[in-house]
């Protein structure tokens, strides 16, 4: 679907909804209409002011009898500084969800936003997750340096091949240029991807307290810094040249070495 962005996270623990809500709250600062949808069974709310009263649950019934309004979805949205917010599935519905049913929520209210981003946590490729990334436009695919997170992302890779969306870029939180862990230049080789379709985001030793506030790390200027970096990169449609990874799932497969001294 045009305009709406996924969030898929290699690993647990690599900050894949911080990335999420910092960035829809940077492109509602800038302007732009944003709707944040929770597409995994972790839900968006410890980001938000309020937990959601409503949700994708309460949406699956008049979803799988055709009955599903814009209205009734609009009714289920909460706003939180600024950003409409679709809460995810808390339930074993996210497993019900058909590939085809996100596509139809987003294509009821799509009118109503410049850009629609999913947080696809970083669960299994089904259900809700699984119709969030074939629906998207663009992916946002969060790591860390961690070598587990490496090694558990490319173990994914082969259940993705056919869902991701073909403009991909890959953020490394949580970065450490400290040269004691994987360099940028080293990260591109090892995701087999050019260096414009990566980016970091600066280590901030903040986050335990922001998830204590329920705010994202944005007040923080290098936090900040680089997450514009990524707002930049999904409005590039936007009268700039669309930039492509010119790489498939499979090339990325068969380029990942085993450990770092294969490098």
């Amino acid at each position: 679907m045009k305009k709406c962005v996924v969030f898929y996270g290699g690993d647990s623990q690599t900050g894949t909804t911080m990335i999420a809500v910092s960035a829809a709250e940077m492109l509602a600062g800038a302007g732009k209409r944003i709707l944040l949808v929770g597409a995994s069974s972790q839900l968006v709310d410890p980001w938000l002011p309020q937990s959601a009263v409503s949700s994708m649950d309460d949406l699956y019934p008049a979803l799988k009898e055709g009955m599903l309004t814009a209205d009734e979805i609009r009714r289920t949205v909460m706003t939180a500084r600024g950003v409409d917010i679709l809460s995810g599935t808390g339930s074993g519905y996210i497993r019900k969800f058909g590939t085809k049913d996100l596509e139809t929520v987003c294509s009821l209210i799509c009118e109503d936003y410049d850009w629609i981003l999913a947080d696809c946590g970083c669960g299994p490729p089904e259900g809700l997750t699984m119709a969030a990334l074939q629906c998207g436009q663009k992916a946002v695919l969060v790591l860390t340096q961690q070598e587990k997170c490496l090694q558990r992302f490319a173990a994914k890779l082969s259940g993705l091949e056919r869902a991701l969306p073909p403009q991909q870029l890959y953020v490394v939180n949580k970065f450490n240029d400290s040269g004691a862990f994987y360099t940028e230049k080293e990260l591109a080789g090892r995701l087999g991807c050019g260096p414009e379709n990566l980016r970091t985001v600066a280590y901030v030793p903040f986050g335990w307290q922001a998830e204590m506030d329920r705010v994202p790390l944005l007040k923080h200027r290098k936090f900040r810094r680089d997450m514009e970096k990524i707002t930049g990169w999904i409005g590039e449609g936007e009268g700039l040249e669309e930039r492509r990874t010119g790489r498939t799932i499979r090339r990325l497969l068969s380029a990942l070495p085993h450990g770092r001294d294969d490098l």
